[in-house]
């Protein structure tokens, strides 16, 4: 799901909530899910409260978009090769 979001996004949805949530449940067909359970999910008052706290708590230490990391505290953004969190993490342990 989150690969179809992600190759749609500001095409077939993005920014008018009815539309969006009816391609939301469009796709989730598509790819064979439960449509009952995901438009329990979707108006789930709980759900959105995560979905909120979760993003304010991205905002708070920088991360505006995706995909971001957080490594050790430190933001990395982007798509990168494994390579570059490898000599991240090394850079962190030679530091301790």
């Amino acid at each position: 799901m989150h690969d179809r979001l992600f190759e749609t996004h500001g095409v077939e949805w993005g920014g008018v909530p009815k539309r969006d949530r009816a391609v939301m449940i469009e796709f989730a067909g598509y790819l064979g899910l439960d449509i009952a359970v995901f438009e329990k999910c979707l108006d789930d008052p709980g759900v959105a409260e995560a979905v909120r706290r979760q993003t304010n708590e991205a905002f708070a230490v920088g991360i505006t978009s995706t995909p971001s990391f957080l490594i050790n505290g430190r933001l990395l953004v982007g798509a990168h090769p494994f390579e570059t969190f490898q000599q991240a993490i090394e850079m962190i342990r030679g530091e301790q």
